[in-house]
């Protein structure tokens, strides 16, 4: 019997030997495909199969010729690495680096991802054979998961499409912010000393603090450490923090307004300021954060103030001071989570509202993009919930009890972009403005034609002669709208019928009308006003039906055609 087993055992060795295969292990070939698809540092070769001379990598993850192709006993790498797993080998066989790397925002993992979603999934129809708490899914489940929640963005994209933060001057920035529900103290690893920040940082631009240079006033900043800062950030927001793990029950609420130097990571942090301070917030409470420009200190050193509002007060609740440049250029909103375990219990954020302004007002922002952090942690989420509002919710943690299930996971990708919606909303200040400079532009009025530093419709070209040019008129000039867009949107409904209710007279002038009508110089305008006004023709049909834009358009221009008819008579 014996004699036997080794004669198969030398035949088998023989037949991988004339199919061009070496005698490699099944874990050889397991570690060699997940560093082709993850583009690794580690060998892609095991024995004679080549997985680069194959030409797997992330992007042919699923081709059958290439990282699918059958290599060994019948079997591709993607079965040969889940045959392989065990609890004591799945940090050799997928390393952590490798596994934060392709959970990054790199577009060109994104089939990996997919894959190990697949892979790691229970009830995703892959491998059910392997399905069960200690068994190969579960297993890599639990390693990708070991990366941690790598944070959650939203990242405020600038509402003015033709022009740039530091050319507008942006001097201010806010959100709202609501926690909707938030683990217990009990249910929190006492072991971990979790801390969860949720913060709206702002990048601003270059500083510098002038030799001799008095730091007091502002705590946290070393200045033998911080004194040749050039480049400066803060963030505020809300903490909630477990600090004390011999108190099981114990957490302190807290707030912090705190920014770093030149980017160099823990080490430059506080070289702008940084603050702590106890605050009992509420959950279920909404919250507004600002932050905003105080008083010039030197020739590229200001103050800047980090605010927290309880949504709807005069008063803030949380105010200090750290040092930036003169201007705001960057603002994202953040949920870090340290010491924080993709399991630990569930917990539920909104984020709403986000709006940057300058010396000439508070411009609501109708762009955000929704990014995670480098990790594997599907278990954290970020939705749109109401794209009038632009508001996001995110969730993070483990619905009870955290087991290998499907419904406990959430994230099948790693960013979104929301882009506001058209909802009946009031139009504000900045929207109204907009579309008085642009009427005036296609008409040849002699109203203003620039909004605030940040709009210049006679700078894009913008005249009577091109009304339809994408690249003058119709280019995108707030939240990723043309000025007809922006026109039409900010033209109130009138639930009476009557066109006087609206407000299109006062964006509109009857002698602008008038003129866009009558002129032949304006024939373009009056041809758009043609489509602004006809209903089902294609055009802004969301804003169709009585009373709404179109149909007030419609009773405006009927009542001028109606007027220069008397004229006449």
């Amino acid at each position: 019997m014996n004699i036997r087993l080794a004669f198969l055992a030398i035949v088998s060795l023989a037949s991988f030997s004339n199919y061009g295969y070496s005698a490699v292990l099944p874990t050889d070939v397991a570690k060699a495909y997940v560093q082709a698809i993850t583009n690794g540092t580690g060998s892609k070769v095991a024995g004679s199969i080549d997985y680069v001379a194959l030409g797997c990598t992330a992007a042919t993850v699923y081709d059958e010729q290439k990282c699918q192709k059958i290599v060994f006993n019948g079997k591709d790498g993607k079965t040969l690495l889940m045959e392989s797993i065990t609890a004591s080998n799945i940090a050799s066989l997928i390393p952590i680096g490798d596994v934060r790397r392709i959970y990054g925002n790199d577009p060109q993992y994104a089939n990996v991802r997919e894959l190990f979603f697949l892979l790691s999934t229970k009830n995703s129809g892959w491998y059910s054979g392997l399905e069960g708490e200690d068994k190969a899914k579960a297993i890599l489940q639990r390693h990708l998961e070991s990366s941690g929640p790598g944070g959650m963005y939203g990242n405020f994209i600038w509402p003015f499409d033709a022009s740039s933060p530091q050319k507008a001057k942006v001097t201010s920035t806010g959100v709202d912010f609501l926690i909707v529900s938030l683990p217990s103290a009990a249910a929190l690893d006492v072991n971990k000393s979790p801390l969860y920040y949720w913060a709206l940082q702002t990048d601003f631009s270059n500083m510098a603090y002038p030799l001799g240079f008095d730091f007091a006033g502002v705590s946290g900043i070393d200045p033998n450490r911080c004194k040749n800062t050039k480049v400066a950030w803060g963030h505020v927001g809300l903490q909630y923090a477990k600090n004390n793990p011999s108190l099981p029950n114990s957490v302190q609420k807290q707030a912090n307004w705190g920014g770093g130097g030149d980017g160099s990571g823990i080490g430059d942090y506080g070289c702008g300021g940084s603050d702590v301070t106890k605050l009992n917030w509420k959950v279920g409470t909404w919250y507004e954060y600002r932050v905003k420009r105080a008083v010039r200190r030197a020739p590229k050193l200001w103050e800047w103030v980090g605010e927290i509002y309880k949504k709807g007060d005069a008063a803030p609740i949380y105010s200090k001071t750290i040092f930036g440049g003169e201007y705001v250029t960057y603002a994202t909103t953040w949920a870090e989570l340290i010491n924080v375990s993709c399991t630990s219990p569930r917990l539920i954020t909104q984020w709403a509202n986000p709006w940057m302004g300058n010396a000439g007002g508070k411009f609501r922002v109708g762009r955000v993009n929704l990014e995670n952090g480098a990790d594997g942690c599907l278990r954290s989420k970020e939705i749109i919930s109401n794209k009038c509002q632009a508001k996001w919710t995110q969730y993070q943690g483990a619905i009870s009890p955290a087991t290998h299930a499907a419904a406990n996971l959430l994230r099948k990708t790693n960013s979104s972009d929301m882009q506001e919606g058209y909802c009946e909303r009031v139009p504000d200040a900045t929207e109204i403005a907009i579309a008085k400079a642009y009427i005036q532009a296609i008409s040849g009025g002699t109203g203003a034609k620039r909004v605030s530093t940040a709009i210049d419709f006679t700078a894009l070209g913008c005249n009577a002669d091109t009304v339809f040019d994408d690249g003058k008129c119709q280019a995108p000039v707030f939240n990723g709208k043309d000025g007809k867009t922006v026109l039409m949107e900010a033209i109130t409904s009138v639930s009476d019928g009557n066109w006087h209710s609206s407000n299109i007279q006062s964006i509109i002038p009857f002698e602008t009308i008038n003129r866009i009508l009558t002129d032949p110089k304006y024939a373009l305008a009056k041809e758009l006003f043609g489509y602004f006004s006809m209903q089902n023709d294609g055009w802004y049909d969301y804003l169709d039906g009585p009373g709404k834009p179109k149909d007030v358009m419609f009773q405006y221009i009927t009542a001028v055609n109606a007027a220069n008819a008397l004229k006449t008579k």
